[in-house]
């Protein structure tokens, strides 16, 4: 595991490697909207409303689809805008979370027709998902490769 920090005050950047890294991520997105911890909070907010809007807008027609056609409107839906921006989240503490991860949970249960209370780590297996704090441990370092790669866009090449 590595973790690459990086400062937009700083010219410097270095890569320190371990397990034990506490250095914590800091990669701007977008300073305007994640400036701020109330900022931060609202961000969410409004990315949970969102998709559960989208869940449930897909649930009344849910029994009209296929499986596969439900699958690839889920992702394109909500795990989109789950994705989008998760990476502002790195190194937050848990209960920013959770949140996140209930829609998760619920477009899991949506797409397999379970009910709210049966478990959701069997669906989320099945689905080769991972949940919100692991996707954000993963998504860092996909965009730290890029980046070095310059595979990324070129905003952000240009802060490292």
């Amino acid at each position: 595991m590595f973790v690459y920090s990086f400062s937009r005050t700083s010219a410097q950047s270095r890569l320190v490697t371990g397990k034990s890294a506490s250095i914590c991520f800091l990669v701007i997105l977008n300073e305007n909207c994640y400036s701020s911890t109330r900022r931060t909070c609202f961000c969410l907010r409004v990315l949970y409303i969102n998709g559960f809007l989208s869940s449930s807008q897909i649930r009344a027609i849910r029994r009209s689809l296929t499986r596969p056609v439900l699958l690839s409107l889920i992702i394109s839906l909500v795990m989109s805008r789950l994705d989008y921006g998760n990476a502002m989240l790195a190194g937050s503490p848990s209960y920013m979370f959770d949140k996140l991860q209930s829609v998760l949970n619920a477009a899991a249960r949506l797409i397999f027709s379970k009910r709210r209370f049966e478990s959701v780590t069997p669906l989320l297996r099945d689905l080769h998902w991972l949940r919100v704090p692991q996707c954000v441990e993963y998504k860092l370092p996909v965009i730290v490769y890029r980046c070095l790669h310059n595979l990324a866009p070129e905003y952000l090449c240009d802060e490292l």
